[in-house]
């Protein structure tokens, strides 16, 4: 009987020690990343306050990624419309409502890099400013973050957004 509790114990204790582990183990700053984090939180019942921590998180980054994608769908717009091959043989209507859809869709990019920027800084402060999510990785998050700026910029001094 007392091996059997001395079993139990042993076989307790390491579940808790791993699940511990697996909670405190890194995590990148990503909608996917939480949202998993998070699922796995709600069947484990695991801290109260790392569970609201992770929720009030996950909606701004869902935001976050609309945004992104948002940005890259406008740009590919970009992209189609200055890649017209013979910009004389297209009627002038075709050009005019070309140009208006240009300007329209690098305003598109534009407001999707001010509500990314926006977003972000929250992000980044929420994780900065919590106990519970310090060991969040934020790397990856700001990599994305610079790319869509710097793509912005290119944009910028390319086709002047």
């Amino acid at each position: 009987m007392q091996k059997e509790y001395l079993d139990g114990v042993a076989n307790l204790t390491a579940f808790v020690e791993g699940s511990n582990r697996k909670f405190s183990a890194p995590i990148e700053v990503s909608f996917v990343d939480v949202k998993m984090f998070l699922q796995d939180l709600e069947v484990k019942e695991y801290s109260c306050a790392l569970l609201y921590e992770c929720q009030h998180l996950l909606s701004p980054l869902e935001e976050q990624e609309k945004q992104i994608t948002n940005f890259y769908e406008s740009l590919e717009k970009v992209n189609e419309i200055i890649s017209i091959l013979d910009p004389e043989a297209q009627p002038t209507t075709v050009l005019k409502q070309k140009a208006q859809d240009l300007v329209a869709y690098q305003e598109n990019c534009k407001k999707a890099l001010s509500l990314i920027e926006r977003n972000s800084q929250s992000i980044l402060q929420c994780v900065a400013s919590s106990e519970v999510l310090q060991h969040f990785h934020q790397s990856t998050f700001q990599k994305k973050v610079t790319q869509v700026q710097i793509t912005f910029q290119v944009i910028t001094l390319h086709f002047g957004a």
